[in-house]
């Protein structure tokens, strides 16, 4: 059996907090949902109207929402703060893989290939 206790709004996401009893054991769990939408039609624009060459030193080459990076790192086992911070060689192979990763394409607002690297 489970009982919704809260509704969180922050932004795109809804959090959902629900009190579960199985097997007499009482759990609260979280389930965070992020409408997308909007960043794939605004990915995809920026994807569509970028130059072919990266001109600058720094250049915007991908959106992705905090439940899809959240995701790859809980299936990569790495945790979200090595990430973020992207620092260490693991982070760095990470960032790399997610950036490339042809399923996610649509979270890419550059094409080409991106080799991620922290100086």
């Amino acid at each position: 059996m489970k009982q919704l206790l809260d509704v969180e709004r922050i932004g795109n996401r809804t959090h959902y907090w629900w009190k579960h009893w199985d097997d007499g054991e009482k759990k609260i769990t979280l389930q965070t949902y992020e409408d997308v939408q909007s960043t794939l039609d605004a990915n995809k624009r920026a994807y569509n109207d970028a130059p072919k060459r990266f001109e600058n030193p720094v250049n915007k080459i991908a959106s992705i929402p905090f439940n899809v990076v959240e995701h790859f790192c809980k299936i990569n086992k790495i945790s979200f703060s090595e990430m973020q911070e992207a620092k260490s060689d693991r982070a760095q192979k990470m960032w790399n893989r997610l950036l490339n990763d042809p399923d996610l394409r649509n979270f890419r607002t550059r094409p080409g290939y991106v080799d991620f690297k922290q100086g």
